[in-house]
């Protein structure tokens, strides 16, 4: 039953989302991305990093596991609470754990932003609380609105 739920919801939210297209040139600026929004296929930003969805992410695990990502969505970063997520409201599968071993403070501790590092889909944050990992985070950047 739980499962039925978990796809209910996350086809609810597909369905809801409007697509925005990519430049060739896109940059974090450029690829928009909240919580009515996703990338309508993978992209290619800055050579081996690929532009891609939580839900990419969270649905195909095995495709992007140990992939540099650029992800965008809600962050949380909090004691034994580093997650970014599909909404602000989200949690749990809905959610990657973000290792922050080694990165400089960003300046914020909640909001939306753009993160760039290396997916584990196997690792799934404290207690298992997420449905993967974004490890090697190289930077975390805030963003105005969604």
């Amino acid at each position: 039953m739980r499962s039925v739920c978990s796809c209910v919801v996350l086809f609810l939210s597909l369905i809801g989302c409007s697509v925005a297209p990519l430049t060739p040139a896109a940059s974090i600026m450029a690829v928009q991305v909240g919580a009515d929004q996703l990338w309508p296929r993978d992209a290619s930003v800055g050579g081996s990093v690929l532009a891609v969805s939580i839900v990419k992410l969270i649905v195909q695990p095995e495709k992007y596991h140990s992939k540099r990502v650029l992800v965008a969505g809600f962050v949380h970063l909090a004691f034994e609470g580093n997650s970014i997520c599909l909404s602000e409201g989200s949690g749990g599968r809905d959610c990657l754990w973000v290792d922050v071993a080694g990165i400089t403070d960003p300046g914020f501790r909640e909001g939306w932003a753009s993160i760039e590092g290396t997916f584990d889909g196997e690792a799934r944050g404290h207690f298992a609380c997420c449905a993967g990992t974004l490890t090697n985070i190289t930077s975390i950047r805030k963003r105005d609105g969604r």
